[in-house]
């Protein structure tokens, strides 16, 4: 019931503040604020909702390695290849972005 629950408060709230943004008639002052206001709390449960599904299903892992293909790798292939920084562990040996 949470999940569904979630679920259909995050679509609702996007739908209708989506609606009062695009329509010209609705889209007053007080009623443009509104619908702001109900994009974070559409926002706020898709976190919920994300958080839910992947560390009540042990998905950490999995979102762990993309964030490290997607982020670490990148950015240590600019800083080091491109800044010149040189990265060292935890015992001193000089890290290469290749060995990541």
């Amino acid at each position: 019931m949470d999940l569904f629950g979630v679920s259909l408060s995050f679509v609702s709230l996007s739908l209708i503040s989506l609606a009062i943004l695009s329509d010209k008639r609705v889209s007053s002052h007080p009623n443009n604020i509104i619908a702001y206001i109900m994009l974070c709390d559409a926002y706020t449960y898709c976190q919920y909702l994300s958080r839910y599904i992947f560390c009540g299903y042990n998905l950490n892992s999995n979102s762990e390695a993309l964030f490290g293909y997607t982020f670490v790798k990148p950015y240590m292939y600019v800083t080091m290849e491109w800044l010149g920084v040189n990265y060292h562990d935890k015992y001193g040996t000089l890290i290469t972005w290749q060995a990541l």
